[in-house]
């Protein structure tokens, strides 16, 4: 049956003039189109499976044992994946975003979401825009970080 599938598929396919294929391709809609050098490609551990998201789409990623849940936005609305992949590993893929930071040894998050920072030295909390959780911050993490980034908070307009 899947072999009949696969013919009757090569067959149709062969019907679409190349001139309509292109034009498919070339047309997308306007909310999947994205900056690409905001890109972020995400490869998991599973052979050949790999997202890519934009840097602004990306609110935080949590642990799970050995997967990692994506938290992101699409159209407004938080969408959360589990994917097979380490957050340490996730970290060292993506090192070069100087916006996404590594606050507890279960949460990495994107700091243009950052809304605000509570708590103390016995226990900071991140609250991100749009999450009903709040983020836990590691003791270890640098306390010079944190004022940095309620600065930054303080300051930051409300359009973000």
């Amino acid at each position: 049956m899947l072999f009949s599938e696969r013919i009757t598929y090569a067959q149709n396919l062969k019907d679409i003039p190349l001139e309509a294929i292109a034009q498919h391709q070339i047309e997308q809609p306007e909310e999947t189109l994205v900056d690409e050098e905001s890109l972020i490609t995400i490869k998991t551990d599973n052979v050949g499976e790999s997202i890519q998201l934009s840097q602004k789409q990306i609110i935080c990623f949590e642990a799970n044992d050995n997967y990692t849940a994506i938290y992101y936005l699409v159209n407004t609305k938080i969408k959360k994946e589990l994917y097979r992949i380490t957050l340490k590993k996730l970290e060292i893929q993506l090192l070069e975003f100087k916006e996404i930071i590594r606050c507890h040894k279960s949460y990495i998050i994107n700091i243009t979401h950052l809304e605000r920072i509570s708590g103390n030295a016995q226990g900071f909390k991140m609250h991100l825009r749009n999450l009903d959780f709040e983020v836990p911050v590691s003791r270890s993490f640098p306390r010079q970080i944190i004022d940095n980034l309620k600065n930054i908070t303080i300051n930051k307009p409300d359009s973000l």
